[in-house]
């Protein structure tokens, strides 16, 4: 979850989508 998250961190509108996608996992 953090891995991913911190991945999409640089982009703001990445962050939401990311945020979005480790709840679904």
């Amino acid at each position: 979850e953090d891995s991913e998250r911190g991945e999409t961190k640089g982009s703001g509108e990445g962050e939401s989508q990311s945020r979005e996608r480790a709840w679904v996992r």
